[in-house]
């Protein structure tokens, strides 16, 4: 019988906003309503109802006259036009919603290709990645939140993923995005591997609150996501159905139990009181917590300022940085023991870069 003890797992929690999917084309808050414009304007007969948006805009120009207001921040727009159709909440939702999942679906980028079809497979893949594809470093980060391993024995011939028997940091992610760019990323990967280790996120079907595992990552989308119920980012967000409660439940117990939390791309805006609560109940009962670092693009020190005055964990740092940096140097990070071998000997290559 072994002496050995047996390895402590850190579990890391990652925290993504809008900036995290920006590089690959998504809009941010601030262009959400242009962007929309754009494709009214390319097909005005298909996004027709985005006049019900737009009207909203134009009837609430007078109103700049005496107060306040940023009509082409898309939450401002969106909060003032359920305001105004407050006798008929359920309608503007459905319209809201429908105007949510039609942006950001016609900006999210067709997947990258099959990598059984390339020469050398998974370290063609992940080595050299898809050809002119935004997506290669996203497949680089799910890859290692699921702690995958890759041995390449000779390209085109066997590739083996799998997973180390004992590994020191697990990942879960929670997601204020409505995008299913993990989703899709995950989906390609295990389309294209060969071995024992399933890309598919916690929770698969249904949602159990319960602890979370050591070997699976969560995915918690505490706003829902396109391809099912969202809430809209209005004044009177609401976790109004049965499953996103129990979800936000189980991302409080995520956060409880994380030795780490990586905020990426998240700005931790004035207007997402929700969130700022959320955060509060959770660290109520976060007894490992260890360090929290916030990587997010800071261009006038007004993000810092925010998380400065949110969070008084004295182990907190922000790293004035866009997401497409961090995930390169993950990247980097990855394939460098790959790089630095002959292409006829056996490589291995751990996606240790998320630990750093």
């Amino acid at each position: 019988m072994s002496s050995l003890a047996p390895q402590r797992v850190e579990r890391v929690v990652y925290v993504l906003g809008a900036g995290f999917s920006a590089p690959l084309g998504l809009p941010l808050v601030r262009d959400f309503y242009s962007k929309s414009r754009d494709m009214y304007e390319a097909d005005p007969e298909k996004y027709s109802y985005f006049e019900e948006v737009f009207a909203t805009r134009r009837n609430l120009a007078a109103a700049l006259s005496y107060m306040r207001a940023d009509l082409l921040d898309i939450e401002e727009l969106l909060s003032l036009a359920e305001m105004q159709a407050l006798s008929n909440r359920g309608k503007i939702r459905d319209v809201l919603a429908r105007y949510i999942k039609d942006v950001i679906g016609n900006y999210t980028p067709a997947a990258p290709a099959n990598t059984n079809q390339q020469r050398g497979g998974w370290y063609a893949y992940l080595a050299e990645g898809p050809p002119q594809s935004r997506w290669e470093n996203y497949l680089h980060f799910v890859a290692g939140l699921f702690n995958a391993t890759l041995q390449w024995k000779d390209p085109g011939i066997e590739t083996q993923v799998h997973r180390p028997a004992e590994t020191g940091h697990a990942y879960d992610v929670i997601s204020m995005n409505y995008d299913r760019v993990l989703e899709i990323a995950a989906a390609r990967l295990e389309e294209s591997q060969v071995g024992d280790l399933h890309f598919a996120f916690l929770p698969e079907r249904g949602i159990t609150v319960c602890p979370p595992t050591k070997v699976i990552p969560w995915l918690a989308k505490l706003h829902g996501s396109v391809d099912g119920d969202i809430v809209p980012p209005t004044w009177s967000k609401s976790i109004h159905s049965h499953e996103l409660g129990q979800l936000w439940e189980a991302a409080r117990g995520l956060l409880s139990s994380a030795h780490h939390l990586r905020f990426l791309g998240y700005s931790l805006p004035e207007n997402d009181s929700y969130i700022r609560y959320f955060l509060k109940t959770a660290f109520a009962k976060a007894e490992s917590l260890k360090t929290i670092d916030i990587i997010c693009k800071d261009s006038d020190g007004s993000v810092r300022a925010r998380y400065r005055n949110a969070i008084s964990f004295k182990h907190a740092r922000l790293v004035d940085a866009r997401t497409e940096e961090y995930l390169d140097g993950i990247r980097r990070e990855n394939i460098a023991p790959v790089e630095r071998l002959p292409d006829s000997r056996p490589a291995t290559v751990e996606f240790r870069g998320l630990v750093a």
